[in-house]
């Protein structure tokens, strides 16, 4: 019972792709404005940054790769598309813009 539970599960699982809005933490600090975006999974090179009339937009498209040598019994990290957009203040220097990306 419980296999065929899983089975159905991981079927269903292994067909669907999300479409994803990451959480998104913002702080204000005395130098600058820092984005935090909860994206688990997902490497530096996964993410798009434009930045053009002072609004920032951060996406990404990343899709599920099938994995051969595992055998999930549930896959529920978010994989899709994204896009999140910011006004940034006027007082924001573009030119000082950077952006890191850790424990992703």
């Amino acid at each position: 019972m419980f296999d065929n539970l899983f089975e159905q599960e991981q079927n269903r699982m292994a067909t669907k792709q999300y479409d994803c809005i990451p959480s998104v933490n913002i702080l204000e600090t005395k130098e600058a404005f820092e984005i935090e975006l909860a994206v688990p999974g997902m490497g530096k090179d996964d993410f798009n940054i434009n930045l053009e009339n002072n609004v920032l937009t951060i996406s990404s498209e990343k899709e599920m790769k099938k994995d051969e040598d595992r055998n999930y019994t549930r896959r529920e990290f978010a994989y899709g598309s994204f896009s999140r957009s910011f006004t940034l203040p006027k007082t924001v220097d573009s030119e000082k813009i950077s952006a890191n990306h850790q424990n992703g």
